[in-house]
């Protein structure tokens, strides 16, 4: 909360100070601006009545005074009702009608001329528009009207060579001269330099002062703008009050050029993503100046670095009133795929962030939103992460209790089952709950019902929570065949299953399954678990996938000892093997070349990288296009040991372009040659030749796999303390992550005096050079 609300002295006696000033001759042309702001019932309006007051003591009818209510305003005019869809026209129409009220009409008769002028404009079009109905060139625009066209003409302007755009231009050209298109397609600008030279004629016959309330309502960016440049083109002795529910200094439009080169940074077509996330991000100081719409599609795009921007502004919109059941319409939905199953952690998290910023917000919507319960229900899977406030977690306490309570309170089992037909995803989900807790407590295990329960995990257009519960009850009851194992394998499988809860809560289920039921289970049924499980964890492309795949093989191997798992778990975490004890190269590349055994090969790969002879690096490199991840890896590790330049090409084919053959699928292959490339001993000109540091870049950005992001960050800082790469520089001032702490204190030393002298000497000697 502002300090602005400590008390209420101190508040006073600066409006008295500043409307004091008002009667000075010598005082600045430039207006006064007391901005009071915070939640809603701290007294905001109480207070400017009272200052209202205090003017109107002070100077005793040498003042004029305008209270302008936008709470009020929203019943009055139509216009208004539709929040979102405020216009800056609009918002500049009511500020005249309130002088208008006051009887001040007549000093503002060249606002009525403008607004004339521009309504003829339209009125031109429109007529325009209704002889020409046949005209085939421009079916397109009839159903727009004057305003839709002239709104096309100014969103259009970044692409500009659309055909619709074109069209809608030379029609407009065609029926309005220079100065009407003017005052058509640029109604705000005209009608607040007509407005504000009214304020400024009022306010040279007597101080004024202009009160505004509840400003939260008309506070979307375009009004905003408008009614600062009211502000900023009125002099004379003029006091502005404005209480709302946002800091407008902070928030606030603070350069209309600067915004419009960010707007048109982010449509420019093939524009480079650091360029659309920082324009994103930028944008957010000017309030909501990016439309909803305009950010949920950004959620979809291919680098991580703008899903990420868009989504944490999508959290900032929901604050303002104008913008927040478009938010809660539009973004929650795309947000809670995005926070479920982008394939990067830290995306998932800024949309989990998001999310939770929203729900906050749900209690100042008019009407509950449809999306509500899917914002509850997707934030309360995620609630043991420490990532909510304290409201958060007792609101979603609250609404948990309420729908489990009015939802489901059956004790009957036939009755729960019927209720899996239920139209309403909740209370599907809260049955197959009770099911199994009913089954559980009853100890009557019910293969019709199991069957039931298998079939909703099979059905894929089901709602995935719906599926998930299922699984989770298969777990709680105990339940074990081959039709329940194979059905969570193929749940497992990220190629065939994309829902990531579904397959985490699968490798949980297969790994408790194993355990329980390891004297019953055949071998090859066992293996088959550990197959699917290794798979899970080597190559998912989310992390929580792969690490409960991991502790699910671990559970497997500690309980059970089974070798499968265990030797799946030492190729995991890559534990080192005895090494051969032969020198000769021909008997170690006849080992590598002929046994089926990959251990023994893996030690033959390991003895070449200690010998380092042209024959060694020749076998290594043919050795990367295994099929086997595991001998894939190892032959990275090895030719990173021996550190010769000439295989960086080879190397860099196997992490560049998903869609490319020699791509490694496997997350530990991939880590390994990254890995590798940073040690080897390369010029500038070597990465150069191959574009390295640009392939390493995307990796860094995009590959799913925190580890292999990670041995990217790695890479670069070898890089760059090799050579000073300037690229690799960039890289690291930009790509990790500062918010943890102990990264940030390893960076630290790069930003030094010292350092930067290094990087710069070095840049200046390769130029000369």
């Amino acid at each position: 909360m502002s300090e602005i609300f400590l008390g209420r002295t101190k508040e006073i006696d600066k409006f008295t100070q500043a409307i004091d000033s008002l009667t000075i001759s010598e005082v600045s042309s430039q207006p006064y601006i007391f901005l009071y702001y915070g939640n809603s019932g701290i007294g905001k309006t109480t207070l400017l009545k009272k200052l209202n007051a205090v003017a109107e003591d002070r100077l005793k009818g040498n003042l004029n005074t305008i209270f302008l209510d936008w709470d009020k305003e929203l019943y009055r005019i139509s216009n208004l009702q539709a929040r979102y869809n405020i216009q800056p026209t609009t918002v500049l129409e009511v500020i005249y009608n309130s002088f208008y009220r006051a009887d001040k009409a007549n000093y503002f008769d060249n606002y009525v001329a403008t607004k004339n002028s521009w309504e003829e404009a339209k009125q031109k079009i429109n007529q325009a528009l209704e002889s020409q109905l046949e005209n085939e060139a421009i079916q397109e625009l009839i159903p727009l009207g004057a305003d839709g066209i002239a709104q096309l003409i100014k969103e259009d302007k970044y692409n500009s060579e659309e055909e619709e755009f074109q069209v809608a231009r030379e029609f407009v050209e065609s029926h309005l001269n220079s100065i009407e298109q003017g005052i058509y397609q640029n109604p705000e600008n005209n009608l607040v330099g007509a407005l504000s030279s009214g304020i400024t004629k009022l306010a040279k016959e007597k101080p004024l002062i202009i009160f505004i309330d509840t400003y939260e309502i008309v506070e979307k960016a375009e009004c905003d703008y408008i009614l600062r440049q009211a502000i900023k083109k009125s002099n004379g002795p003029i006091v502005w009050v404005i209480a709302g529910r946002a800091n407008l200094a902070d928030s606030g439009w603070k350069n209309q050029g600067a915004k419009d080169a960010l707007l048109a940074a982010l449509h420019e077509k093939e524009q480079d993503a650091d360029v659309i996330a920082v324009a994103i991000k930028l944008l957010g100081i000017f309030d909501n100046s990016i439309a909803v719409q305009e950010l949920v599609s950004f959620l979809q795009h291919q680098d991580r670095f703008v899903r990420q921007a868009a989504a944490r502004e999508l959290g900032k919109l929901v604050k303002y009133e104008a913008d927040r059941e478009k938010v809660f319409d539009l973004a929650v939905e795309p947000l809670i795929q995005m926070m479920r199953n982008d394939a990067i952690s830290n995306v998932r998290n800024t949309a989990l962030e998001a999310l939770a910023a929203i729900y906050e917000q749900q209690d100042f919507l008019k009407n509950k939103s449809p999306q509500s319960i899917k914002l509850q229900r997707a934030l309360w899977r995620e609630k043991d992460k420490n990532k909510f406030t304290e409201y958060v977690i007792n609101s979603l306490i609250r609404d948990r209790e309420q729908q489990q309570s009015s939802l489901v309170n059956i004790d009957n089992l036939p009755e729960l089952i019927s209720n899996l037909n239920d139209s309403k995803v909740e209370i599907r989900e809260s049955s197959i709950d009770l099911i199994a807790k009913k089954i559980t407590a009853d100890k009557q295990v019910d293969n019709s019902v199991i069957q039931l329960l298998i079939g909703f995990l099979k059905k894929s257009n089901e709602d995935a929570d719906v599926r998930v519960a299922a699984v989770e009850a298969v777990k709680e009851i105990g339940a074990c065949s081959k039709d329940i194992i194979d059905t969570l394998i193929d749940t497992l499988n990220f190629e065939k299953e994309s829902d990531r809860y579904l397959r985490q809560t699968a490798a949980e289920v297969l790994g408790k399954l194993a355990v329980r039921n390891n004297s019953s289970l055949k071998d090859s049924v066992r293996k088959k678990i550990a197959d699917a499980l290794n798979k899970a964890a080597r190559e998912d492309v989310i992390s929580n996938v792969r690490n409960t795949a991991q502790e699910s093989l671990s559970d497997i191997f500690n309980q059970t000892g089974s070798e499968v798992a265990k030797r799946y778990l030492q190729k995991i975490n890559r534990e080192p093997l005895e090494p051969l004890k032969i020198k000769e190269v021909g008997r170690i590349i006849y080992i590598l070349n002929n046994r089926d055994n990959i251990d023994e090969r893996i030690k033959a790969i390991q003895a070449l990288s200690q010998i380092k002879s042209f024959k060694s690096v020749s076998t290594l490199k043919q050795t990367l296009s295994e099929q086997e991840p595991d001998i894939c890896a190892a032959a990275a590790d090895a030719l990173g040991i021996i550190r010769n330049p000439n295989v960086l090409k080879d190397l860099l084919a196997k992490v560049k372009n998903k869609n490319n053959p020699q791509y490694y699928k496997d997350r530990i292959a991939r880590e390994a040659v990254v890995r590798a490339i940073g040690d080897l001993e390369l010029t500038s000109q070597q990465l150069d030749k191959q574009q390295a540091v640009e392939i390493l870049i995307d990796i860094w950005r995009n590959d799913a796999i925190s580890n292999v992001r990670d041995a990217v960050e790695v890479t670069m800082g070898e890089i760059y303390r090799r050579n000073q790469h300037p690229d690799a520089y960039k890289a690291l001032k930009r790509y990790p992550d500062y918010d943890n702490n102990e990264k940030q204190s390893k960076y630290n030393g790069m930003y030094t005096e010292e350092y930067y002298n290094l990087f710069f000497t070095q840049i200046e000697s390769n130029y000369n050079h």
